[in-house]
């Protein structure tokens, strides 16, 4: 009898080891994939929406910690665009390293309480942003970059992002024109005087890198 609940108790305890192995194992760190959607840049030239709105396009890669926390690189490519006495476009690559925050525990099985398979986030971090420059052939300045999104995951590896990203360049001359730098004769004063890039965009991203097994045998 004891013999018999002893080997029941044995089997339970195997299977369950089996069942949270293949679980865990279904969890990834690593995730990468494309970015698309729209920007629009605020400075010293006049804009106006959506017939300055750019398209942008890039490329997000996510280190994740865990089910809460990731450490998150994001380059995009778009441009500036307005008027100031003339019309102006320049190009603008940017790159940011953001830490990134989930809501909710972010996992595509539900054996935690608390796992979801959808989660909203924030992240802030810094940057650079790159582009041609008339006095010079290319400007890098730096930049803080912050924001919000809204993440699902469709499948076991594929997930779905919605976000919104601002960056503040720590500089005024995004626009690329000489003529626009310090118009009002700010610049060092206020640095909210600084250029401002805003973007809303959707990537499609893939997990990679299958994380260790979380249980620990005695």
């Amino acid at each position: 009898m004891i013999f018999k609940a002893i080997k029941n108790f044995a089997l339970v305890i195997f299977f369950s080891f089996i069942s949270f192995s293949v679980v865990a194992q279904d969890e990834f760190r690593i995730e990468l994939g494309p970015v698309f959607g729209s920007s629009l840049y605020t400075g010293d030239a006049q804009i106006s929406y959506p017939e300055n709105a750019e398209v942008t396009y890039g490329f997000l890669f996510r280190y994740r910690f865990n089910e809460r926390l990731a450490l998150r690189t994001e380059w995009n490519k778009t441009k500036t665009s307005g008027v100031y006495t003339r019309k102006f476009r320049n190009d603008i690559n940017t790159l940011d390293i953001c830490g990134e925050f989930n809501f909710f525990d972010y996992v595509h099985h539900s054996y935690k309480l608390t796992g979801r398979r959808y989660s909203p986030y924030i992240f802030l971090g810094a940057g650079v942003m790159m582009y041609p420059y008339e006095t010079s052939s290319f400007e890098i300045n730096p930049s803080v970059s912050l924001g919000a999104g809204f993440k699902i995951k469709v499948t076991k590896r594929l997930n779905m992002n919605l976000q919104y990203s601002g960056r503040l360049l720590l500089a005024d001359n995004m626009e690329g024109v000489e003529a626009l730098n310090n118009v009002d004769k700010l610049n060092g004063t206020n640095f909210l005087n600084n250029d401002f890039l805003s973007s809303f965009t959707a990537s499609i991203t893939f997990d990679l890198w299958r994380k260790g097994k979380d249980c620990k045998c005695f």
